[in-house]
């Protein structure tokens, strides 16, 4: 480790007091493909080898709820040689309904080719948007939000028939549907901060 020492110091000869690595989006790598097991592995080594230990040097990780966990004071004395889950550690980041529904027409708006929808225009008429605000709330992250928006729009195109007019009611999600949907993602929300890592499905 002395080429990261050798950085250290060169770094303080120009006024900085060190070097600090973060860390953020491991669940969006293709590599690590959402798999806890992967994303574990990948981050036990900077939080516990020999450069985290090195004068000058700092990990900030931004973990998915996946690997929460690793930060708990039971496991940390086995996993880290140093203070992690005490120094300035936030439990969770949430954002509000309001603030992923504004997140999901903003990439809407961006993928358009044209005018773009909103995603209570993509639900219909019959899920009042007070309704999908307050699912999108419970869910609380982006990834959670993404992930029911995309399954519940699947289950609704595949009971549609092919040929549908542009008009017609049909295009609004079922209670039924959505209601279904909400229940499993809002279980698996709950599930997620319960600490519990889920098994992959596919």
């Amino acid at each position: 480790l002395g080429w990261l020492r050798e950085l250290v110091g060169s770094l303080r000869a120009m006024g900085w007091s060190g070097l600090q690595l973060l860390v953020d989006r491991v669940d969006e790598s293709r590599a690590l493909d959402g798999d806890p097991r992967r994303m574990r592995a990948l981050l036990e080594p900077l939080v516990t080898g020999r450069a985290s230990e090195q004068d000058g040097v700092g990990v900030q990780a931004f973990l998915p709820v996946e690997l929460r966990p690793m930060a708990r004071p039971r496991q940390a004395s086995r996993l880290l040689h140093s203070d992690f889950e005490k120094r300035g550690q936030v439990e969770e980041l949430r954002w509000s309904g309001q603030q992923l529904l504004d997140l999901v027409d903003r990439r809407l708006a961006a993928a358009a080719r044209g005018p773009a929808p909103r995603a209570v225009d993509l639900v219909g008429a019959t899920i009042h948007p007070t309704e999908l605000r307050d699912t999108l709330d419970v869910l609380g992250t982006p990834r959670l939000a993404f992930g029911f928006l995309r399954d519940l729009l699947d289950a609704h195109l595949e009971r549609l028939p092919s040929e549908l007019e542009v008009t017609s009611p049909a295009w609004s999600v079922e209670r039924a549907t959505y209601e279904r949907c909400r229940a499993a993602w809002s279980d698996r929300a709950a599930t997620l901060r319960r600490g519990r890592v889920l098994e992959r499905s596919h």
